[in-house]
């Protein structure tokens, strides 16, 4: 419904396996899609080093 609030996250235990130990790169597109409803992206970016 409008107004709603849609929050995603990972499952526990993501990125702590040898499996998953690297930690996606700057620049990789992350997609959440919902049927009926749409889809939105997100860009990684690292922080810059100063």
């Amino acid at each position: 419904m409008p107004g709603d609030l849609i929050t995603t996250g990972t499952p526990a235990g993501t990125g702590t396996s040898p499996k998953h130990e690297v930690p996606p790169r700057s620049g990789t597109q992350v997609i959440s899609v919902i049927k009926g409803v749409g889809e939105h992206r997100n860009i990684v970016m690292r922080p810059s080093s100063k």
